[in-house]
């Protein structure tokens, strides 16, 4: 019963992503719209986010902190 239990696929919220990912809230949400970061699953109102999701908005993160300071 344990391995089904490790098989299942993890999912995140909005700010759960954030947390991971190591960037605000407000940040995670602008990546996600702007680059039409799809969500994985819903509970109730809660957008829900894979893996694959998560490593994009990180990506992207790297991406624009690395614009900004190649503006400076």
């Amino acid at each position: 019963m344990a391995k089904q239990i490790d098989q299942c696929p993890r999912f995140r919220t909005i700010g759960d992503l954030a947390d991971e990912v190591g960037i605000s809230v407000a940040k995670a949400d602008y990546i996600v719209r702007t680059r039409r970061i799809g969500h994985s699953a819903r509970a109730g109102c809660l957008r829900l986010f894979n893996d694959d999701a998560v490593q994009r908005v990180r990506v992207e993160a790297r991406l624009m902190d690395a614009r900004k300071g190649a503006g400076s």
